[in-house]
């Protein structure tokens, strides 16, 4: 079902889930480890799906056509669609940003793509920065992120990946754990679009295992 913005941030505070990817007032720096908090026994499991560079042009149950898309119908009608939810920056990284941290590009200081360009300018997604993941760790939820994050800007000695170089340019990069935001399981890579060869980071996977994909017989 599609739902606004205004109702899903008041329904999610009723459930004591009170977290939005869209709204500044909740996006503050500081200490948020601190004041850690139990789950209350009504909340909601939540589970958060963002595709990359996907618009609302190409989703049937948005009334697009000739969009043909059964499977996602289906899904968006079990789940909160956020209709009003727009990038002013749709870029990766930055639009990243702002879904973590509900906070601008000005403000977050991802103003461009995470490269290692963009790491020597600050572009990065700062530890110190809460984002909804933070909020949710501190309710007492148990937390994971699976697929791209490119919000870690790469740095030397660059990994070994098809995409360091790519166009002069540093791509692929490891999120250190202490700068995964609250997720307890993790299963992703920066920025690697060789979909039928994946290569993924796993909980403990060291920096330096770049082929876990063959390892795992993919």
């Amino acid at each position: 079902m599609t739902v606004s913005r205004r109702t899903f941030i008041k329904g999610l505070a009723a459930s004591g889930a009170a977290i939005s990817v869209s709204t500044p007032a909740l996006a503050t720096s500081g200490d948020f480890t601190a004041s850690k908090h139990t789950r209350p026994e009504n909340a909601p499991n939540l589970l958060i799906v963002f595709p990359d560079e996907m618009r609302a042009h190409a989703l049937q149950f948005m009334g697009e056509d000739p969009s043909i898309t059964p499977n996602l119908n289906k899904f968006a009608k079990q789940a909160k669609v956020m209709t009003q939810m727009a990038s002013n920056y749709p870029l990766c990284s930055p639009f990243r940003g702002m879904f973590m941290t509900g906070q601008y590009p000005v403000r977050n200081g991802i103003t461009g793509n995470a490269h290692d360009y963009g790491g020597k300018v600050g572009i990065d997604l700062s530890p110190y920065t809460k984002c909804w993941s933070d909020v949710l760790k501190s309710l007492d939820y148990s937390t994971g992120y699976i697929g791209k994050w490119h919000l870690d800007a790469p740095y030397e000695p660059f990994i070994e990946s098809y995409n360091n170089p790519m166009e002069g340019r540093y791509w692929n990069e490891w999120a250190a754990p202490d700068r995964r935001h609250g997720f307890d399981f993790w299963y992703s890579y920066g920025t690697y679009d060789l979909h039928l060869k994946p290569m993924y980071w796993a909980n403990d996977t060291p920096r330096d295992k770049t082929d876990l994909y063959r390892s795992m017989g993919a």
